[in-house]
């Protein structure tokens, strides 16, 4: 295999991930509400990525359930300046971290 494909397999997994996770955080989130809204919290360079993903999932979200609209939003930063505020407070149903301690603090009771 080569080193673009290995990259390209690799790039389309972790965008599966991601889709995956966006459904069960909003599967969690919306309950019996009528609209639901998720916040990302993600290390700042991957803000084009989620302003693409995020826009494909909300489509596909508001047309499968017409009567609970989906609101996204972001929150970018260092991976390591999220996780801070997460602990101070801010409250994220999704977070996308590159680094695996700011992941670790979050769950690690």
């Amino acid at each position: 295999m080569t080193q673009r494909a290995k990259v390209h397999n690799e790039t389309n997994c972790g965008k599966n991930i991601v889709l995956k996770g966006w459904l069960a955080a909003a599967l969690l989130a919306c309950g019996a509400a009528s609209s639901a809204e998720l916040l990302n919290s993600s290390y700042d360079i991957f803000h084009e990525l989620f302003t693409v993903l995020n826009n494909s999932f909300k489509k596909q979200w508001n047309q499968q359930h017409p009567h609970d609209k989906l609101t996204i939003k972001q929150s970018h930063a260092g991976s390591s300046k999220q996780a801070l505020a997460i602990l101070q407070g801010l409250r994220a149903d999704v977070v996308t971290y590159n680094k695996v301690t700011d992941v670790r603090i979050l769950h690690d009771p």
